[in-house]
């Protein structure tokens, strides 16, 4: 198998970043060295897409990001959800 045949999830907090905020230098080089020799990287977070973008600028996210704890695919290239799920007014009544 090639690299590209291969997609790889990482958490946000913990994993890729150090908490609260910092994304060490060695997670920045390995994640975009991935992506280069043609690896897909995306991460799998209950973080925001705004939350994620912040660190957009330094890690480049080859594949759409799974955000909101599943409720939002975002591609961070096009800038655009790939898919949302909403709550609904009939879902009320049951929470």
């Amino acid at each position: 198998m090639k690299i590209s045949d291969y997609l790889v999830l990482t958490d946000m907090d913990g994993t890729l970043l150090k908490v609260p905020y910092d994304i060490p230098e060695v997670n920045i080089a390995k994640v975009n060295e991935y992506g280069r020799k043609g690896g897909h990287i995306a991460c799998c977070t209950g973080r925001s897409v705004d939350a994620v973008r912040h660190f957009t600028d330094v890690i480049h996210f080859s594949a759409p990001g799974i955000t909101c704890n599943g409720a939002v695919i975002y591609d961070f290239n096009k800038n655009e959800p790939v898919f949302q799920m909403t709550v609904t007014e009939n879902i009320f009544p049951l929470v």
